[in-house]
């Protein structure tokens, strides 16, 4: 039985944190208005759907996409020029001139490549976050504001160098972020000019309602009290209740390690389910979003407690089997090493789903199988495994995946508290400058993450490309060479072939020039020879 601490252990005031919305609890005061269906305010959320919808199909078709970024960065510089603020005139004026040349080239050469086409963007970006910087450095202001400065300006550079660094997977994600932004304006406008009686909601205005839909959010004070018993190890019972996750986790730890060494599915599943690690990480999120630099603190600590238990148990266990755990035979290290932009997307899915359960009662069983889909535990066990045999670069992997969950959690489920009304507006609001650097600094780690695994996601990619041309040119070569294709690895600068055949290859010279026009790049051929001998044998003879 799950035990929290007593309500009495709170300190004064923190009941009032969680006190209900004292609010217009139905904003929109829901009526179906049919007629404003087709007024110029509905219309224009229309335009703005399916603008948002042209412009995320745009991204298919690489002239549409530098025409739509050429206009808009073009009006983004005539911003810059037009400000009247006096301060930073200079400054302004470069900027202005910098974003117009990237904008012009984009409208004059709108044949550009995808990744040439990022890569400007990316520098502008870039210029733009450096430039942040530069002014909060001189500026006069001090502490919080300053402190907020540096750290957007480090936020802009990071999405700059994405961009520079992963050109093709982050521009997609920026197609579809703006893309998205704008959807979501167009289904908003419409669905509150078709639910409102107050005035027409136009298309720049309706982000204001949407936060007030959000602030009206039903959660009582008994809800919010609860999951905050859930997530933090505080008052008489935390020790025991900490004593509790520790043995959880060696015992998770345990099951998940032997689990990958006898390469069993079920066993690992196993361990996901036992594991209490998000309790932590939750409670981190809910501090990071209700602004409790302590308490987020204390959750992380517990969190990394149990990560570096994991990853010593797990190197542990390593060193006392009798055997290595080879990746190259170990499906359960193999799918957990080389993590990719997929792996992101069902950490989002799984933290989001993770956050509404803990944060509904009625769902709250739906926590098996979130912890079956986040899978905190296999790669920390992973990863102590390959620390212990002696394979860095593949517990790098492994501590990658891991990266990407936490991630994931940290960020969706600070979304999803807000969404569901765990989290009073009122508390955004007081709060604003801690969850404002807070969540921008995870944000910035969250860029990290999305541009390695955008970076492998293009190799892996790259490499099957690869793979498949020169698979296609040796199929080819073999029809008049009477060889059979046993085997086939490509890799950035060599290609090795092994042949199956009754007689030594020859022209093999001509095999590595048709390779290498094939890949456009110069590779080493190395070519096995697997001689073959066939044997007749006639039962009447």
């Amino acid at each position: 039985m799950t035990e929290y601490f007593d309500a009495a252990d709170l300190d004064t005031g923190e009941l009032d944190e969680f006190a209900d919305y004292e609010g217009d609890l139905n904003p929109f005061h829901t009526q179906f208005a049919w007629s404003r269906l087709l007024n110029s305010s509905s219309l224009r959320g229309l335009a703005s759907l399916l603008g948002g919808m042209a412009f995320l199909f745009s991204g298919r078709s690489t002239e549409a996409l530098a025409v739509i970024l050429g206009i808009v960065v073009v009006v983004w510089a005539m911003s810059e020029f037009a400000s009247p603020a006096a301060e930073g005139r200079a400054s302004r004026l470069l900027t202005a001139i910098v974003l117009a040349s990237v904008g012009v080239a984009l409208l004059v050469w709108p044949d550009l490549s995808g990744r040439l086409i990022s890569r400007l963007l990316g520098g502008a970006v870039v210029y733009t976050g450096l430039r942040d910087i530069y002014r909060t450095v001189r500026t006069k202001d001090k502490g919080d504001i300053q402190a907020w400065g540096l750290i957007r300006g480090l936020f802009v550079i990071a999405i700059g160098a994405s961009l520079w660094i992963a050109p093709a997977i982050m521009l997609n994600l920026v197609i579809s972020c703006f893309a998205g932004f704008w959807i979501i304006t167009g289904i908003a406008t419409t669905i509150g000019n078709f639910t409102a009686v107050a005035d027409d909601l136009d298309v720049l205005d309706v982000w204001p309602h949407i936060f007030r839909w959000l602030e009206s959010r039903p959660h009582t004070a008994d809800d919010r009290t609860q999951l905050y018993g859930k997530l933090f190890y505080e008052g008489a019972l935390a020790t025991r209740r900490l004593s509790r996750f520790f043995l959880l986790m060696a015992f998770a730890t345990t099951i998940a390690a032997f689990g990958i060494i006898s390469d069993s599915t079920a066993v690992v599943i196993g361990a996901m389910l036992v594991a209490p690690l998000m309790t932590p990480l939750m409670g981190t999120s809910l501090s990071m979003i209700m602004g409790w630099p302590k308490r987020s603190v204390m959750s992380a600590g517990v969190a990394l407690g149990g990560i570096g238990l994991a990853i010593g148990l797990s190197a542990l266990y390593g060193s006392v089997v009798p055997f290595a755990v080879d990746p190259a035979v170990n499906s359960q290290v193999a799918s957990r090493i080389a993590p990719t932009l997929v792996d992101l997307i069902i950490a989002v899915a799984a933290g989001g789903a993770g956050a509404f359960a803990l944060s509904r009662p009625d769902v709250s069983d739906a926590l098996p199988g979130v912890a079956v889909a986040i899978a905190l535990v296999p790669p920390l066990a992973v990863a102590g495994l390959m620390l212990e045999a002696g394979q860095p670069s593949e517990a790098l992997g492994a501590l990658l995946l891991l990266t990407t969950n936490l991630v994931a959690i940290l960020l969706v489920g600070a979304v999803v508290f807000l969404l569901t009304g765990v989290v009073p507006i009122a508390k955004l609001i007081s709060e604003r400058e801690w969850i404002r650097n807070t969540t921008t600094l995870i944000g910035i780690l969250a860029i990290a993450v999305i541009v390695v695994l955008g970076s492998t996601s293009e190799q892996i990619q790259a490499q099957a490309f690869d793979r498949n041309n020169v698979e296609m040119v040796v199929n080819e070569w073999i029809i008049d060479q009477e060889f059979d294709l046993f085997s086939l690895d490509v890799s950035p600068d060599e290609v090795e072939l092994v042949l199956v055949g009754a007689s030594r290859p020859s022209s093999l010279d001509e095999l590595g020039l048709q390779i290498e026009r094939e890949l456009g790049r110069d590779v080493v051929l190395t070519v096995h020879w697997v001689p073959e001998e066939r044997f007749v044998i006639d039962s009447d003879g």
